[in-house]
């Protein structure tokens, strides 16, 4: 079972924020974690960076960071307070950090001073958010957040019993990160008693592709392959978990995130659980043709997991 001490919420106060508290709070009075609710004020208008001095060169400077207004703080802080209501009426610990400056950077550096479990952000939100829509801050976020990161996007149907997820796709390429997702998946199963499909995508061109090219039995070659991803889905499985929760495996062939996409849509999943790389050319190639299309195009919440 994981260990969820702490979960980071950051909030523009948008209807997109509510969305991802509503993911938030169930888990946190199940897992008896506190949520600590993070609004990051616009930074001041921006300043040259260099002046020039008559005819002479430009000279470069750094501009001191602006205090935030006390009033703006007090209001935010304000805010977040009354959004939590909820879940300090159901015993949740919960705690306010209004900061000030660049979101990615701020989010992820609150994560690690908190220290998070987790992070639990609306993607597609408004005002401060309205850069998020899947741009650069939601990418380093989840790139370089110390923890696993829960996006909630915007048509994410509230359709969970008990605010916990009743179905749920976990994707494997049977790397590290995909075991700890793998165990991600099937804690919060557990929980909930959910239905788990397990999916591995053998990516490459059809049978019916192969089998143009003028080499040797390349079907034998794919059942061989397809065999031995099916009997390491089956050794990613816990040994009890058939005992808590309904379990399918699935190998596919095709592009990764139109394979997961696809069955996602399928099964109308509540959650989509992933296993994200490091940070090497190669790692950041599978995050940006696999993951990121993921978390932009599922309609339900999408669970990273890095190592």
């Amino acid at each position: 079972m994981i260990q969820l001490r702490r979960i980071l919420w950051p909030c523009d106060f948008s209807e997109f924020s509510d969305r991802a508290l509503e993911h938030a709070l169930p888990l946190a009075r199940w897992y008896g974690a506190g949520i600590t609710a993070l609004h990051i004020l616009s930074p001041p208008a921006s300043v040259p960076n260099a002046i020039a001095f008559g005819p002479g060169p430009i000279l470069p400077y750094e501009p001191v960071p602006a205090v935030p207004e006390p009033d703006l703080v007090s209001q935010a802080r304000a805010g977040l307070l009354r959004l939590l209501e909820p879940a300090r009426t159901a015993g949740v610990a919960t705690d306010t950090v209004v900061e000030q400056g660049r979101p990615a950077h701020e989010i992820v550096s609150t994560a690690r001073s908190v220290p998070a479990d987790l992070v639990v952000i609306g993607t597609h939100g408004r005002g401060g958010f309205a850069r998020w829509v899947l741009g650069s801050v939601t990418e380093k976020v989840l790139r370089q957040a110390p923890c696993p990161v829960l996006t909630v996007p915007a048509q994410s149907a509230a359709r969970r019993e008990g605010g916990l997820f009743k179905r749920i796709l976990c994707a494997t390429d049977f790397s590290e990160p995909a075991s700890q997702a793998a165990r991600y998946a099937f804690s919060l199963a557990q929980e909930a008693q959910a239905r788990v499909a397990l999916l591995h995508v053998l990516e490459g061109p059809s049978v019916e592709e192969v089998e143009e090219w003028a080499h040797v039995s390349m079907r034998d070659y794919y059942a061989e392959v397809e065999r031995d991803a099916r009997r390491r889905l089956h050794e990613a499985i816990p040994e009890e978990a058939p005992n808590w929760c309904e379990i399918e495996e699935v190998v596919s062939l095709g592009r990764a995130h139109r394979e997961i996409l696809s069955l996602a849509r399928a099964q109308v999943v509540d959650l989509i659980v992933l296993g994200v790389h490091g940070r090497s050319a190669v790692e950041l190639l599978f995050f940006g043709s696999t993951t990121h299309h993921v978390v932009r195009e599922a309609h339900c919440a999408v669970l990273t997991v890095r190592t």
